[in-house]
């Protein structure tokens, strides 16, 4: 497999020994706001707590109200 970033560094192509090519989108702002679109909400405090200790909490989905 060869795998290469394209110049723009948000975005991943990756071509298989058989031909296929793929491109891939690893930009953090695309799967935030991918994940907020999901989720419909921002995390709850008790999420947050868990998955992002030591941290602030902060809203990460601008569109949706801060999780209770």
């Amino acid at each position: 497999m060869l795998v290469a970033f394209i110049r723009d560094g948000r975005h991943l192509l990756a071509q298989y020994f058989d031909g296929q090519t793929f491109e891939w989108d690893v930009n953090p702002a695309s799967w935030r706001d991918r994940a907020c679109a999901v989720a419909g909400r921002n995390l709850t405090r008790e999420e947050w707590d868990k998955f992002l200790p030591n941290r602030a909490y902060r809203r990460t989905c601008e569109q949706w109200p801060p999780g209770t």
